[in-house]
């Protein structure tokens, strides 16, 4: 495993961590299963782990659900000096995830939020993709979980077959510095798109933490990250690339805009042309949507 030193990371004031979705660990039974597990939670904690993250998202339903990662949550525990963020089966109340997982167990988040109190819980608001995540949410939530949501946000997300075909160019509406307050972190789902996504957060960043008006926080990262022409270019035509998407624009009009982008050096220009081209398409294969 190849990793970057994690001094370089905290030479920049970022913490440095790794997720691990033990899939169907469960199946191997408990001697193996944790056996397996801690051998792999060794070569993580050798890396100089800030943070591990914990992951039982989108994985099928089966019995004993909450005990088997409840069980997890214990071994991490007793094998890491990291701070661990947990996301439980079911990260919302969204009922998409019943849908496409299964059923939720009876009293699954009543069994759950027994874990350690300094366990982080993700949890993506009120949906999968959350258009809005109010305090009166989290406050629910808080109860529901017995501690802060850490939110796991996925408003830029595009990493899906139906996402893919939008760029997620838009304010961080709905997302408040009161809300902030009431979770134990926020931290940003992307765009498949790096230097796009750079657009986002930091007008996330400056709507949620300086109160910035999202509209003008996201104009405001336009024009101090990109080129005077192509900051005008995409707050021109972010809309019709969010609300339109691939399938509805005319091949006439990517024809156009590719033309246009060729004009400028910038890594977002390339990654709108490689998106217009069909470049992040996504297969089935992927269930984020």
């Amino acid at each position: 495993m190849h990793v970057s030193n994690p001094g370089h990371f905290r030479a920049h004031q970022v913490k440095f961590g790794i997720g691990l979705s033990p899939f169907e660990l469960h199946k191997l039974g408990g001697r193996e299963g944790k056996a397996l597990l801690q051998d792999k939670l060794r070569q993580l904690d050798d890396l100089g782990l800030d943070v591990l993250g914990l992951f039982f998202d989108d994985m099928p339903v089966h019995e004993g659900l909450a005990e088997s990662q409840l069980e997890a949550i214990e071994i991490v525990r007793s094998a890491t000096k990291a701070k661990i963020i947990f996301c439980p089966a079911f990260y919302s109340p969204d009922p998409i995830l019943e849908k496409v997982f299964g059923k939720r167990p009876e009293k699954y988040w009543e069994q759950i939020k027994a874990a350690p109190k300094e366990i982080d819980f993700a949890w993506t608001g009120p949906k999968v993709i959350s258009e809005e995540i109010p305090v009166d949410h989290l406050k629910e939530t808080a109860e529901l979980l017995g501690r802060k949501p850490f939110l796991w946000d996925n408003l830029f997300a595009n990493d899906g077959p139906r996402n893919c075909k939008f760029l997620k160019i838009r304010p961080p509406k709905g997302r408040t510095t009161a809300a902030l307050h009431h979770s134990a972190g926020w931290a940003w789902n992307p765009m498949n798109q790096a230097a796009l996504s750079k657009l986002v957060l930091l007008a996330s960043r400056n709507a949620m933490l300086n109160r910035t008006a999202p509209e003008f926080a996201l104009e405001e990262a336009l024009q101090t990250s990109c080129p005077g022409g192509l900051a005008q270019f995409i707050s021109k035509n972010r809309k019709e690339w969010l609300e339109s998407g691939l399938d509805k624009i005319q091949e006439a009009q990517k024809a156009e805009w590719q033309a246009e982008l060729k004009t400028f050096d910038h890594p977002a220009a390339l990654e709108i042309g490689q998106w217009l081209a069909g470049g992040y398409a996504v297969g089935a294969e992927c269930l984020t949507d």
